[in-house]
C-alpha cells in the first residue's frame, strides 16, 4: 500500500510542504514525474495561535479552511526553540546528532556534512530555494547556499531587529528592501514558484513571524485592541493573520499557475507560543519541554487523494518525520549510510496509524553535553510524559487521563518514572555521541573568501559581556574595562594563506586613541581607534558601524582561537565590537 500511494503521488507532478544525499544516485530522467515541494515554517506560532483550535480571538480563515479541509497531524512534535527544529525538519535527525543544541553562541549551527532534504532533492533534479530565516548556520560551508539551496533570500541569524524595510541577505550579498519582512519573503517565495514552475522545485519558507520583536502593519492590530486584547497579544495575533494572509496568497498563485492539482502542503510551526496566553489549556510555552511547549500546528494537502481528505490523525508524530515522509512519497532514496531519526508517514496517511501507537519522542533543551548535567529533558510514548525540569525536578503524567498535565504521577508511579528516565538517558548519550562542543568559523574557502564572525557567536571573559544579557543573535561585545577582559572565537584556517583583517565598532569620544588587539592563534595585529563611533539613542540601540583596519596577516591552516582585547584604553569601555571581517587575500 505504501509504494502504492509513492507511486502514485510520484505521478501527480507537485508537492507544497509548509515549514540529502551527498552521493551520486540513480534518479527518473524526466524531472516533471516529480512532485514540487513548498514547506512554510512559522516561529513561535502555538498550537492555540490558530482559530481552528478553539481561539475565538484570532482570526486566521485560510489555515482554518486549510485544515479543515485536509489532514491534520493534531498531536505533532518539535523541539522547544527555534534552532533545533530546523536542523530537525532539513535533516529528519534529532538535533543533538546534527551540532545544533541551542539558537545562539553557534551551537545552533548544524554540521556542512549533514544531508538535508534540499540536497537530496537537489540531486534529484528540483530547483531549492529558501526564503527566511536559516538559523542553522551562517557562514560557508554551513550556509544554505552550501547546505543545498540554490537561492537563499533571508537572513541567517535567530532573529533580526527591525521587520520594516529590513536588510536581508540574497545569496550572500545584503540586500536593502521595502516593506514588511513576511510580506517581502512571500513575495520572493512566489517569485521563485513562477521561475521554476516548467520543473520540479522544493519551496522552504521559514517564516521569523511572529517572533518578537513585535512589528506589523497597524492595520492587523487595530481589531485585536478593539477587542480589548493587550497591546503585545493584539500585536502577536495581527502577526499571525498576516501570516495567514501570506499562505493565502502563495495557494493564490499555485491556482493561477495551474500548480494546485499537482500540490502538496504543509504548514507548521517550530516551538510552542514565546508568551503565556491562549494554547488549548496545555502546560508550558516555548523552551519548556511541556505539551505546550513542543506540541504545534500541522496540516498536510495531498492533491487527487480523496482519501486523506479531512483526515485527524491523533498518533504521536514530530519534526524528525518530514524528510522521510517527503522522500517516501517522491520515491527519492536516501544515502544507506546516514543514521535517520526519523520514520515515514505515508502508511498513517493511508489509514494505517498503528505504528505510531507507542511512539516514543524525546526532546532536549540545553547545551550541556553530558546527562548528568542536563537541566532540561523530556520524553513521551503513546500515553506518558517525562519532563526533567530546569530545576532538576521530575515529573511524570498520564496524557490519556491527564492531557493538560495537572497530576504529577511522579511518586506514584515510581517504578515506571524510573524506566522513563533510563531510557531518556540511553538516548541521550546516542545522539550526543558525537559532541557538542562549538563548530568553529571557517575562513579560506574559495567559494567564500570574507567572512564575518559575529560577537554573538564568540565568548565573552574576564569582564567583557554582551551588550544584552543572553547574546541573542544581532547583540554585540563590550565592557573592556582592563587588558584582561577578552572575547573569543573559535576558528578554523582551511587554506595556508594572507588573510585582511578589520572590525565593525563603535566608541565614545572619550575613547578615541584606545590600542585594540586580535591574535589567531600565534599571530597577531593591532590598531588604535582614532574615529568616534556613538551608539544611537533609539529602540534596537544598534549604531552605524565604523570599520577599524586591523592589517594583514598570515595564516597556516589549523584550528586557532582569535582573541580580541583592548591593550591599552583610553577610558573605560573601550570599545564595542559587532562583527570581525576576515578577508583572503592570496
Amino acid at each position: 500500500m505504501l509504494k502504492k500511494l509513492a507511486f502514485k503521488i510520484l505521478f501527480m507532478g507537485s508537492i507544497v510542504l509548509f515549514l540529502s544525499a551527498k552521493q551520486q544516485t540513480d534518479y527518473p530522467k524526466q524531472q516533471t514525474d516529480y512532485p514540487n515541494i513548498v514547506v512554510f515554517l512559522t516561529d513561535d506560532q502555538g498550537y492555540g495561535d490558530i482559530g481552528l483550535h478553539g481561539n475565538d480571538d484570532i482570526e486566521t480563515p485560510v489555515l482554518d479552511d486549510f485544515a479543515s479541509q485536509n489532514i491534520r497531524f493534531d498531536h505533532f512534535y518539535v523541539s522547544a526553540v527555534c534552532a533545533p527544529t530546523r536542523a530537525s525538519i532539513l535533516t529528519g535527525r534529532d538535533h543533538l546528532r546534527t551540532g545544533v543544541h541551542w539558537v545562539t553562541h553557534r551551537e545552533e549551527v548544524m554540521r556542512s556534512e549533514e544531508v538535508t532534504i534540499a540536497e537530496c532533492l537537489k540531486e534529484a533534479g528540483y530547483a531549492t530555494g529558501c526564503f527566511g530565516k536559516w538559523h542553522n548556520g551562517a557562514q560557508f560551508p554551513e550556509h544554505p547556499n552550501n547546505q543545498g539551496f540554490d537561492e537563499f533570500f533571508g537572513f541567517c541569524g535567530g532573529h533580526t531587529n527591525n521587520y520594516f524595510n529590513p536588510l536581508l541577505e540574497h545569496n550572500g550579498e545584503n540586500i536593502k528592501t521595502k516593506g514588511y519582512i513576511a510580506d517581502i519573503l512571500t513575495d520572493r517565495a512566489i517569485d521563485f514558484i513562477k521561475d521554476n514552475r516548467e520543473k520540479p522545485f522544493f519551496c522552504y519558507v521559514p517564516y521569523n513571524t511572529p517572533h518578537g520583536p513585535l512589528q506589523v502593519p497597524e492595520k492587523y492590530i487595530k481589531k485585536y485592541r478593539e477587542k480589548g486584547l493587550s497591546p503585545s497579544l493584539s500585536k502577536i495575533y495581527g502577526m499571525c493573520e498576516n501570516i495567514d494572509d501570506n499562505v493565502g496568497r502563495v495557494l493564490d498563485a499555485l491556482d493561477s499557475l495551474k500548480l494546485t492539482d499537482n500540490t502538496i502542503v504543509i504548514f507548521m510551526s517550530d516551538n510552542g507560543p514565546a508568551t503565556y496566553r491562549y494554547n488549548a489549556g496545555m502546560r508550558g510555552k516555548k523552551a519548556q519541554v511541556h505539551e505546550g511547549g513542543l506540541r504545534v500546528p500541522f496540516f498536510m494537502k495531498i492533491p487527487n487523494n480523496e482519501n486523506a481528505k479531512s483526515l485527524l490523525i491523533d498518533e504521536p508524530t514530530a519534526h524528525i518525520d518530514l524528510l522521510p515522509t517527503l522522500l517516501d512519497l517522491c520515491n527519492i532514496p536516501y544515502p544507506a549510510n546516514v543514521k535517520l531519526d526519523g520514520i515515514s508517514l505515508v502508511q498513517a496517511i493511508e489509514g494505517d496509524v498503528s505504528y505510531l501507537k507507542n511512539r516514543e519522542i524525546y526532546t532536549h533543551n540545553q547545551p550541556w553535553e553530558v546527562f548528568e548535567a542536563s537541566c532540561s529533558g523530556g520524553y513521551r510514548d503513546g500515553q506518558y510524559r517525562l519532563v526533567l525540569s530546569r530545576e532538576r525536578e521530575t515529573m511524570l503524567f498520564d496524557l490519556n487521563a491527564d492531557p493538560l498535565q495537572e497530576n504529577d504521577l511522579a511518586q506514584e508511579k515510581n517504578d515506571l518514572l524510573k524506566a522513563m528516565i533510563n531510557k531518556y538517558q540511553a538516548w541521550f548519550n546516542d545522539v550526543v555521541d558525537g559532541g557538542m562542543k562549538p563548530i568553529p568559523i571557517s575562513i579560506g574557502y574559495s567559494q567564500a573568501p570574507v567572512i564575518y564572525c559575529p560577537a554573538h557567536e564568540s565568548f565573552p571573559q574576564n569582564g567583557a559581556t554582551y551588550s544584552g544579557e543572553h547574546g541573542w543573535a544581532e547583540e554585540w561585545v563590550r565592557n573592556f574595562n582592563t587588558p584582561d577582559a577578552y572575547t573569543l572565537w573559535h576558528m578554523k584556517v582551511v587554506e595556508d594563506g594572507k588573510y585582511k583583517v578589520k572590525l565593525k565598532y563603535a566608541c565614545s569620544k572619550a575613547n578615541v586613541g584606545s590600542n585594540i588587539e586580535i591574535s589567531i592563534g600565534d599571530e597577531s595585529l593591532s590598531n588604535r581607534v582614532t574615529v568616534p563611533i556613538e551608539l544611537e539613542k533609539k529602540e534596537t540601540n544598534i549604531p552605524d558601524w565604523g570599520i577599524l583596519e586591523m592589517g594583514v596577516v598570515f595564516l597556516k591552516k589549523g584550528e586557532f582561537p582569535m582573541i580580541l582585547r583592548a591593550k591599552t584604553m583610553a577610558n573605560t569601555d573601550a570599545i564595542h565590537v559587532k562583527d570581525v571581517i576576515i578577508e583572503k587575500v592570496e
